[in-house]
């Protein structure tokens, strides 16, 4: 595809664009509001989201339909017709910065129209033969959904990937006691060691060396939610100096 080729990186990645983003718009107008994004993106609603108030952030892996044409009507690419959706990482580079900027913005089911200028496209050289200089593209773009992921530490020692929602509103913090099941993996995937529905106090260090990842994961999770967090050798045993996976399942929480 076209924008993965932008990065050098087509020989990795399916046919297909990568990502983009979305905010708040105003239900009335179908746009979006000034703040959400700079002047050259222009956002246009086509179809809002049913029911759905959350947005993807930084990190996630957003899955997308996309059709992109220039301004004269004329397609240059499109995922929809191959029937393969495009998923990414958002705000990692892997696209145009206008994708970046602009799938952030939409919420789950929404269909948008992007008409996204040249300085966060392909800029002054284009992307012979399929696009040329200074071109402005517009991109109809459909959230499918998205994988939410979070950097625990921020030094990508420890990914947080949501794997099930949980329900209600509350969260554990430090001292407040949970009814958990933990499974540790080896970087093969094999299964270490799991524990069932057992009882844990975030912050008691009960769980050794694997406390700070747990007490960490925890503290955003609500009742039922299920997590993979990928660990780096310093978030994890010491016996495995390549790392692993912890598993997380939040059963219940007590004195909240």
């Amino acid at each position: 595809s076209v924008l993965w080729e932008r990065c050098g990186m087509d020989e990795e990645m399916p046919e297909g664009l990568d990502g983009f983003g979305g905010d708040d718009y105003d239900e009335e107008m179908g746009m979006d509001e000034p703040d959400d994004l700079p002047e050259g993106i222009q956002k246009e609603i086509i179809t809002p989201a049913e029911s759905e108030w959350r947005m993807p952030k930084k990190g996630d892996e957003v899955k997308v339909h996309y059709v992109g044409t220039l301004t004269d009507g004329s397609k240059f690419d499109s995922s929809r017709d191959r029937n393969q959706p495009l998923e990414f990482a958002l705000g990692g580079g892997q696209v145009i910065k206008g994708w970046d900027l602009a799938v952030k913005t939409m919420k789950k089911g929404e269909i948008a129209k992007f008409t996204i200028a040249a300085e966060y496209a392909y800029g002054e050289e284009g992307s012979p033969p399929e696009i040329p200089p200074q071109a402005t593209l517009v991109f109809e773009i459909e959230l499918l959904g998205w994988v939410s992921k979070d950097d625990l530490f921020g030094d990508e020692g420890a990914i947080k990937t949501q794997l099930k929602e949980g329900s209600g509103w509350r969260t554990p913090n430090a001292g407040n006691e949970v009814l958990m099941s933990i499974c540790t993996k080896a970087s093969d995937d094999s299964v270490l060691e799991e524990k069932i529905k057992v009882e844990y106090t975030l912050s008691s260090g009960t769980l050794g060396a694997l406390s700070k990842v747990a007490d960490k994961a925890l503290e955003n999770m609500k009742k039922g939610e299920e997590v993979s967090v990928k660990c780096k050798k310093a978030y994890f045993l010491d016996s495995h100096p390549d790392g692993g996976t912890v598993e997380i399942t939040l059963h219940e929480m007590y004195d909240l």
